[in-house]
């Protein structure tokens, strides 16, 4: 199979300029910042300001091909329909036939970075509040199983589905949910990929400018603070203090 140009939109290793060139792509545009930058046919700078969403940075890479920039304005997340299976393993879950007219929300108070996250007791005065409504817990790893089950013990309407679902099955419950609350993770990026309103929460380690999920339907709520980010995080994390479960339902 042959190819007539190579985008690399990563601009550190690997950023598979080596392997476009391996492979004889004439046309190979890669950032000035990569490691096998020498490899390309075509440069561009990759935006060093913290405060440029990621999706406009990468988007740079297409200006050696001309494009009008209103096509790059228009850019959107996107994920595929949903297939019978996954449906079928949301419907599962909720012991449901079909997802027509089944209402639940999702709460997903895991980031993969425990500083990053809300107590568990946060997310229960959250789950308390919404009770009368059916709320879906997702997450992965034993660590959020643990702390999900802390948070709706003794609650009704709650479902611990924490590494219950597939990928994609997760994408459908996403899709058909009212709505999705979190925090900084990939579950805000999906629901905006599908078009379902989230609330997220934010700490100031990564930047929030460069990484939050974008589209109408999203909302991120955040403690500014003058050392955000650090995209460390410290042992203080005073970017998550203040931070009441009032901030994210009245948002809703």
């Amino acid at each position: 199979m042959k190819y007539d140009l190579s985008l690399s939109i990563y601009p550190c290793y690997p950023d598979f300029l080596d392997l476009a060139w391996q492979a004889n792509i004439p046309i190979r545009i890669g950032f000035r910042q990569s490691i096998f930058a020498s490899l390309a046919t075509h440069l561009v700078d990759f935006p060093e300001n913290p405060f440029i969403h990621q999706g406009v940075r990468q988007a740079e890479i297409f200006k050696p091909l001309g494009l009008n920039k209103m096509h790059l304005q228009k850019r959107k997340a996107f994920l595929p329909n949903m297939d019978a299976e996954a449906v079928h393993e949301v419907c599962a879950l909720l012991n449901v036939k079909n997802l027509g007219g089944v209402r639940y929300r999702i709460i997903h108070p895991g980031s993969g970075a425990e500083n990053r996250e809300l107590p568990p007791e946060f997310w229960r005065d959250i789950a308390i509040k919404l009770s009368n409504s059916t709320i879906i817990f997702t997450g992965k790893g034993a660590r959020e199983a643990k702390n999900i089950s802390k948070i709706i013990t003794g609650l009704g309407n709650c479902i611990n589905a924490c590494d219950r679902l597939t990928w994609n099955a997760l994408i459908a419950a996403i899709r058909n949910a009212e709505i999705v609350y979190g925090v900084e993770s990939m579950v805000g990026h999906v629901a905006s990929a599908v078009g379902t309103k989230c609330i997220m929460f934010y700490s100031g380690a990564a930047g929030v400018a460069r990484w939050r999920p974008e589209g109408d339907s999203v909302t991120v709520y955040t403690n500014h603070l003058p050392c955000a980010p650090c995209m460390l995080g410290c042992e203080a994390m005073l970017c998550k203090d203040n931070t009441k479960f009032q901030d994210i339902v009245k948002l809703d």
